[in-house]
């Protein structure tokens, strides 16, 4: 196997191993927020405009709300290149004879190309993105990272 294959293999497991992450969150802020709403009826992204739409309504305007709220719209815009990424191939780009590139293309619509070096940054993008919202969501809740795995926000 070559080395960059072996590349695109650590920065798609990074990008889908913290969406993971940033998905738990948001069941665990889903179940606490709406009691009684299953979340299997949701979308990620269904789940992710509930709980901005709710936070923007908190009438406690603070600093921990307002940077909930900015992670979680961040969330929703880097869902789409988790999509991109966990939905297509990796496909060998040829601009002549001699020039080409590995490249992860979209195979329903004309998206520009993900390259390795913007997987690179998306994958570190979505882990950073995953660590600040277990601390915001920690500190906003009052509860500590293992709490908020392991039990409801408020029991």
């Amino acid at each position: 196997m070559n080395e960059q294959f072996t590349e695109w293999e650590v920065y798609v497991g990074r990008l889908i191993v913290s969406f993971g992450d940033i998905e738990l969150l948001t069941f665990k802020l889903f179940e606490n927020w709406f009691t009684g709403v299953t979340t299997k009826n949701y979308s990620l992204e269904q789940r992710l405009n509930k709980l901005i739409d709710h936070v923007t309504r908190i009438s406690d305007k603070d600093e921990k709300r307002d940077e909930l709220k900015m992670l979680l719209i961040r969330s929703k815009q880097l869902k789409k290149f988790r999509n991109l990424v966990a939905h297509n191939p990796v496909v060998l780009k040829k601009y002549n004879e001699s020039e080409y590139e590995d490249v992860v293309f979209d195979l329903r619509k004309k998206a520009e190309p993900i390259s390795i070096e913007k997987l690179n940054e998306l994958s570190d993008e979505a882990r950073s993105l995953a660590s600040e919202l277990f601390i915001i969501v920690s500190q906003y809740t009052g509860r500590g990272i293992d709490q908020l795995i392991e039990c409801k926000l408020d029991s």
